[in-house]
């Protein structure tokens, strides 16, 4: 656990605050320091003068003291300045408070969670908390390669604190909880892979209906999307193996349960049941509130996952009833899967407007692959007869030590194998791989020995999952070995030697497009606009340059390659720009006047203001401005809106629409009236007498047509057009017709719901 002196030390790497700010935390913390003084200096001297026991004393107390000051420091910055903790919530890789929210906020939670349940639970959270971050930002286009990269770095940092948190956990026994937590991240890791793949789609189908610019422009836009496409397919890609990896952890986990005598399955089963309604529930709630909203396509969609969550779920009651308590365990875990997955998919949609209506099974996507020696195929590394075994009934008590030692005799017998493997290849590795093999061994052999003395305790599904768990990790190993095995026929030339060819070629590439950047001269406008493109395209080289870095540092060689041929693809399209070949030069538009920027403070006031943008009408008639909610009254100006009052906004309620009224009527409140929902107007037309204007029949070859004073109530207005000539009003009679009382007509009322007729 990082102490809390590590995490205040870290927090301030990257973040700027301004000497406002500054000066502000500073009066604070002289404020509080003023009323709490670290140390009393002359009575305490008076006091060690004077006692023999005052050494061992106040020795005490400055250890005390040295442990309590952080977390009074951590106070004082809360109560002080807790504006900055909480608006650093929403912030994204690139935003100057992001490393509060990572090294702060999120490692004081990290220390509030006391058990390895609660850290594994949370590292899930934290995991979540970056792939919504990687979509928000994929979603408006701005996901940079620096933004990716940390992403994905943080992405696995959390998966494997997860992973020691869970090693904790089911040393603690309690394999059902691991199992529970291992299949909310899988579940977790696919849902989001899903989503990115649909933004993606979104951003695709969006380009092909935009109309680019010609010359270099589109080119250069054209190649922008492609990177950026790469970019979201790599990240997709890692999710996946992030969650293929759990997955086989999950069944090995619930393998174990199998040995376990009816009492743990029943309340293993019991703790998945709890979980998978606690999971229903959140779906219920949050799809209730969305359905409205959604297309009927999605809604049918939504409404049959939910359906099949149901049923699963009753499957799941019917197996405890009939005490097959593996089987309702496994259903409810699909439950809790299905439901987890369709609440992400909503939250995309209500979050980020992005709908994924394919309606997909939770399926494995494992990749299998076949053995360079023509041995029996793998997954991920692992031979097929070693992979986990999901028991769909309660292992027997008489095998359950045959199970387990033939487990741990395989996993034996493949630990040789991968060592041969690995003395056989020794020569072709990089140094610091076979540093990380030599380590991984050694775990995978002390797992086995774990498994070994739970087997001798008589623990026969702890020495099953240790068997699987060291296989799992020797697979890997074994994944890691042929990836470096020799890549043509004569074994001449090594993967090693292809990588590091391909590494001083990318890197003396990327050497040489700097050097060219500083030649173009930024005396031209033409100059100016080529080296904003050039500076783009030199970012992507050294984020494609870095990933092949972390690809070959990870053991994935080829893709390293294949990564390291990609930088130099594109230095090859810098130079082409710094030449100034197929730039088609394209007048710059003239720049319009920049806005004073408005400073506002971080002040949390909120307002409700009125704005007229970014308005989406689903349904008519359509609002010319709606409400939204702003952090106070200088951000609302900012922004362009009306403030309307204090607070935040309050909902929107039904309100009645009516038709425009007749010519000489108008709407007046009537007894009904409501002055929420504007109901209840009656329309009330003029009380006196009205004179209505009666004509003789036309002449034949005449007609009556509206002239300039014609009047809708009264009739009058008329004048005779015939062939030859135009007669005026003059000639008409008017004849007085009585006049009529006046009562109040009722109108039809339409109710509309302006909370569902627009989004903004």
């Amino acid at each position: 656990m990082r102490k809390l002196e590590d995490i205040l030390k870290s927090a301030g790497k990257g973040v700027a605050l301004s000497s406002d700010e500054k000066k502000e935390i500073g009066e604070r913390l002289k404020a509080y320091a003023s009323f709490h003084p670290v140390r009393n200096e002359v009575p305490e001297r008076l006091y060690r003068r004077r006692s023999p026991f005052s050494v061992l004393y106040y020795s005490l107390q400055i250890i005390v003291r040295k442990r309590i000051m952080p977390i009074f420091l951590i106070i004082a910055l809360m109560l002080g300045g807790g504006g900055v903790s909480y608006a650093a919530e929403g912030a994204v890789p690139g935003d100057a408070l992001y490393q509060v929210k990572v090294n702060v906020n999120e490692e004081v939670r990290d220390i509030i969670a006391r058990t390895p349940e609660a850290k594994a639970t949370w590292e899930t959270e934290r995991v979540t908390r970056r792939l919504l971050e990687a979509e928000e930002l994929a979603k408006d286009g701005v996901l940079a390669p620096e933004a990716q990269q940390k992403i994905e770095e943080k992405i696995a940092e959390h998966i494997g604190k997860i992973e020691d948190h869970l090693s904790k956990v089911e040393e603690r026994k309690n394999i059902s909880e691991a199992s529970r937590i291992a299949t909310s991240l899988e579940t977790t890791l696919r849902a989001h892979a899903e989503v990115l793949t649909r933004i993606q789609e979104v951003r695709d189908e969006s380009a092909l209906s935009t109309v680019g610019t010609a010359g270099a422009d589109s080119a250069t836009t054209a190649e922008s999307r492609s990177f950026e496409k790469d970019r979201l397919g790599s990240i997709t890609i890692k999710i996946a193996e992030h969650a293929e990896k759990i997955a086989i952890r999950r069944d090995a986990e619930l393998s174990s349960i199998a040995f376990q005598d009816a009492p743990g399955r029943k309340v293993a089963a019991e703790e998945q049941r709890k979980h998978a309604e606690k999971k229903m529930g959140e779906l219920s709630v949050l799809f209730d509130a969305r359905k409205e909203s959604l297309s009927e396509n999605a809604r049918r969609v939504f409404e049959g996952g939910i359906a099949d969550a149901k049923d699963v779920y009753n499957k799941g009651l019917e197996a405890v009833a009939t005490e097959k308590y593996e089987e309702a365990m496994r259903a409810f875990q699909e439950t809790g899967m299905i439901a987890n997955k369709l609440t992400v998919y909503l939250k995309s949609e209500r979050d980020l407007g992005v709908t994924v209506t394919e309606k997909k099974t939770l399926e494995r996507t494992s990749v299998t692959m076949k053995r360079e020696d023509g041995g029996t195929k793998e997954v991920g590394g692992i031979p097929t007869d070693l992979m986990p075994i999901v028991h769909t009934d309660q292992v027997p008590e008489g095998s359950r030590k045959e199970l387990a030692e033939a487990m741990l005799r395989k996993a034996g017998v493949y630990k040789e194998e991968v060592i041969k493997l690995f003395e056989m290849h020794r020569a072709s590795l990089p140094e610091y791989i076979a540093t990380r093999i030599k380590g991984g061994i050694a775990t995978a052999e002390e797992t086995l020995l774990h498994g070994m003395r739970a087997l001798e305790a008589g623990e026969y599904g702890t020495a099953y999952l240790s068997a699987q768990k060291a296989v799992n990790l020797l697979g890997e190993i074994a994944q890691v070995i042929r990836k470096y095995v020799t890549s043509d026929g004569d074994g001449n030339t090594s993967i090693a030697e292809e990588v590091h060819r391909a590494h001083t070629a990318a890197e003396g590439a990327l050497a040489k497009a700097k050097e060219a950047i500083a030649t173009i001269s930024a005396e031209s406008e033409n100059a100016n606009s080529r080296g904003s493109k050039v500076r783009a395209l030199y970012e992507e080289a050294a984020f494609t340059f870095a990933k092949g870095v972390h690809a070959e540092n990870a053991g994935a060689p080829k893709e390293a390659i294949e990564l390291f041929h990609k930088t130099v693809r594109i230095v090859e399209e810098i130079m082409k720009l710094v030449r100034g070949e197929g730039v088609v030069v394209v007048p710059s538009p003239k720049p319009l006047p920049v806005p004073e920027p408005i400073v506002c403070t971080k002040e949390y006031a909120p307002v409700c203001a009125s704005v007229n943008t970014g308005i989406v009408c689903i349904k008519a008639p359509c609002p010319t401005t709606t409400e939204k909610t702003f952090g106070n009254a200088c951000e609302a100006r900012a922004a362009g809106a009306t403030v309307v009052y204090k607070g935040e906004c309050r909902p929107s309620v039904a309100q009645c629409d009516y038709a425009a009224p007749p010519q000489g009527c108008e709407y007046v409140k009537g007894s009904a009236y409501n002055e929420t929902t504007r109901c209840g107007l009656v329309l009330k037309c003029p009380t006196t007498p009205t004179v209505k204007c009666e004509y003789a029949a036309p002449i034949a070859g005449c007609e009556y047509i509206h002239g300039p004073s014609y009047n809708e109530v009264t009739g009058c207005g008329l004048v005779l057009k015939c062939a030859t000539e135009s007669l005026n009003t003059s000639t008409l009679r008017a004849q007085e017709v009585p006049a009529t009382n006046t009562t109040e007509v009722k109108t039809e009322e339409t109710k509309t719901d302006t909370t569902r007729a627009y989004t903004y």
